[in-house]
């Protein structure tokens, strides 16, 4: 590829990922922009992030140990009150440690993207996908994003907005409260302690927020990328056969070898990258589909049973939730449909046409193709659309479980 249009590749990928650097960078993660290089911004860095993943990790712990409190005291309500959000952390945190391991990784994906990066599309057709496709993703990540943003205010910054009303516009006495449950090795009630925890799990919530829209729209956006270019190669591969008829109207056998050979390179590259970006995020993957079921659950029984009809926090969660496990589960579902399609694509071209060691080479494609590309959870299962019905199913055998315990 040119160097000009390379760089017009890199634009056009990383105006797809600039919501994903913002969250990143919140936490002390570049992807696409160059890092700093002096001793001094990376040591400042690295103290930074070590910094933040404690807190956020001290989070969690503190949670935990008002489940297992809850637990030990027979308090079936008081336990599952916050394991969601104990869940959620975990999650948080586990994608920020993947996140800094395979920060280079990710980045390099990024930059290989662009060599075989569509910018100037001639065909009609190839031009409406990559447009419906882009838009498609900038409404999915402003969906994602609102979601997620819009449940931490509900937890942190609006209990604390409500606060300040009621005290200092109202005048009258209110209580700030807590971000999460959690229980301290202190009296979490006297004053000071008070804010200092409320402060202290309003930042590890925010933290993890931006951990979790990181890296998952990082991944919805690269599997998008790739669904849309086998698509476009499918479109390639039915141009690629025609016929020539002489002049006593027969038709001759044509020879495509060249253009096909320089369609399997494109295929095995895309093959490759879909591997390398399994491999960076399938740790992810895993805690997402480790969790999600007992989150989902959690949250339910907590808005069914527990949770007043005029508290919202709780629905955002699971708006949340449910939004982020569809989305993961829908695109590794188009990745695995769209690889399937290049098998359709090389049978359905007037490969007939074609001489013998073209004929030859659509066969190998069509083989090849017949493996579909996938993300994998940890590579125990492939994430597909199916995988999020079983989600559902899971959490719904959890709900009815714990409602059954509570009833009795």
């Amino acid at each position: 590829m040119p160097e000009n249009e390379l760089e017009i590749a890199q634009i056009q990928i990383f105006e797809t990922l600039k919501w994903s650097e913002k969250c990143t960078r919140q936490i002390g993660i570049e992807v696409t922009d160059v890092s700093t290089n002096t001793f001094c911004g990376k040591t400042g860095k690295k103290c930074l992030i070590l910094l933040g993943q404690t807190m956020l990790f001290l989070l969690v712990l503190v949670q935990l140990c008002h489940i297992i409190e809850g637990m030990v005291n027979g308090d079936l309500v008081y336990a599952v009150l916050g394991i969601h959000i104990t869940g959620y952390g975990m999650l948080g945190l586990g994608k920020w440690v993947t996140l800094q391991k395979k920060q280079h990784v990710i980045k390099e994906l990024v930059y290989q993207l662009a060599e075989i990066w569509p910018v100037h599309l001639e065909d009609p057709e190839a031009v409406e996908i990559k447009r419906s496709t882009l838009l498609k993703l900038r409404i999915v990540q402003a969906c994602y994003i609102m979601f997620n943003i819009s449940g931490i205010l509900a937890y942190t910054v609006f209990p604390f907005i409500q606060f300040l009303v009621m005290m200092y516009i109202l005048g009258k006495p209110a209580d700030l409260g807590y971000a999460f449950f959690a229980t301290y090795p202190f009296d979490k009630t006297k004053p000071v302690y008070h804010e200092i925890s409320f402060v202290f799990e309003s930042v590890g919530g925010i933290l993890s927020v931006f951990s979790m829209l990181g890296s998952d729209v990082m991944f919805i956006s690269m599997a998008s990328h790739i669904s849309m270019l086998l698509r476009l190669l499918q479109i390639r591969i039915g141009r690629i056969t025609s016929a020539v008829e002489s002049g006593d109207g027969v038709h001759e056998l044509f020879d495509c070898s060249q253009e096909a050979i320089n369609v399997i390179k494109v295929h095995q590259r895309l093959i490759k990258y879909s591997e390398d970006l399994e491999d960076a995020f399938t740790v992810s993957n895993f805690i997402n589909i480790l969790m999600s079921s007992v989150n989902i659950c959690c949250v339910t029984f907590n808005i069914v049973l527990i949770e007043p009809v005029t508290e919202y926090s709780n629905k955002l969660f699971l708006a949340a939730t449910l939004n982020q496990v569809f989305l993961i589960c829908w695109y590794a579902d188009e990745m695995y449909r769209s690889s399937l399609g290049v098998s359709d694509a090389v049978y359905k071209c007037d490969w007939f046409k074609c001489n013998n060691r073209c004929r030859r080479i659509f066969l190998l494609m069509i083989v090849r193709s017949q493996k579909a590309l996938c993300f994998t959870a940890l590579k125990f299962s492939s994430i597909t659309i199916a995988t999020f019905t079983s989600i559902l199913t899971t959490s719904y055998s959890y709900f009815t479980l714990l409602y059954t315990m509570y009833s009795e």
